[in-house]
Formats: C-alpha cells, sequence, structure tokens
C-alpha cells in the first residue's frame, strides 16, 4: 500500500452554540476574526489556523496496513472534548481513511475507522512571520474494522453476486 503523511488542520471556528469549545487567548479571549461565512442562517467565524499535526507516513494499524489519508472524514466526539487546568485540549478522535492505493486497479480494503487520542496545545498569536508549530498530537489507538450483519468484511468492491448492470 502506498504511503503517505497525513495532516490535521486545526482552525478556530466559531458559531454560537460551539464557542465555549474555542481555545481562548492568555486574557481570555478568542482571536479576532478573519472571514465569515452564514449557513442556514448560522454564521461560522473563521479566526485563525490554531495548530497542526500529523501521521507519519510509516504509521500502521492494527492489520498492518498504512494509515494515510485519514483528512477526508474525521470526528470528535463533543463528550470527549476536555480543557486541562493548563490549557491543554484532549479527546478522541475518529477518522475513516482512504480506502487505499488503487492507481492499478480497484483494491479490495476493507472498510474501517481508525481511533486516536487527539492532544492540541493551543499557541496564540500566530501569524504569517511567526506561524503555528507542530501543536496536535495524534497517537493510534485502534482499528474498527467494519463488517456485515454476518460478520463479512464490508469493502468499497462490488459484491460478486450483486448485479453491476
Amino acid at each position: 500500500m502506498k504511503t503517505s503523511t497525513t495532516i490535521l488542520a486545526l482552525s478556530s471556528m466559531a458559531a454560537s452554540a460551539s464557542a465555549h469549545l474555542l481555545p481562548r487567548q492568555a486574557n481570555g479571549t478568542t482571536p479576532g476574526v478573519v472571514s465569515s461565512t452564514t449557513c442556514n442562517g448560522k454564521t461560522y467565524q473563521y479566526n485563525q489556523l490554531a495548530g497542526y499535526g500529523y501521521v507519519p507516513s510509516d504509521a500502521y494499524d492494527s492489520r498492518g496496513d498504512t494509515i494515510g489519508g485519514i483528512g477526508s472524514s474525521i470526528a470528535i466526539p463533543r463528550n470527549s472534548w476536555k480543557l486541562s487546568k493548563k490549557g491543554v485540549y484532549t479527546g478522541t478522535l475518529y477518522a475513516i481513511p482512504d480506502r487505499g492505493w488503487n492507481t492499478q486497479g480497484t483494491l479490495n480494503f476493507q472498510s474501517r475507522i481508525q481511533k486516536f487520542g487527539i492532544t492540541f496545545t493551543p499557541i496564540y498569536n500566530n501569524n504569517a512571520s511567526s506561524p503555528v508549530t507542530t501543536n496536535i498530537a495524534l497517537q493510534y489507538q485502534d482499528t474498527i474494522f467494519l463488517t456485515d450483519p454476518k460478520g463479512g468484511p464490508i469493502s468499497g468492491e462490488c459484491p460478486r453476486s450483486f448485479p453491476t448492470s
């Protein structure tokens, strides 16, 4: 399987319902607004690039497959996101990886969800002349392999018994 480095970037995006989850500056305020957009009547504000981290290209899951390509679909359960007294955020991150290398045809890759511990240490007052450094750490914890009701592996490949036309 092809290896690649996956980079996770975390931006400060604020909406009224989630503003309490945003990193705060030392004075207790959130950074200024860089840009904003409105969707379905709710305004979201982009404040700054709050951090980034990555999964090394040589990281493997419990089955020995590379972990690369997880940025397409990630989720952090709200109840896992905690703020320590030292201002460090920790939680659990779930990611659905790409289906694997397919430049030579389709690969029968079992669908899976990768589970990581995430630690985010905000760095404030970063800008173009003083950019943020790596401050998101991802620790691989587990792989959840998806199966059908009978326990057989689910993949992105069309089942042989299913008509293709």
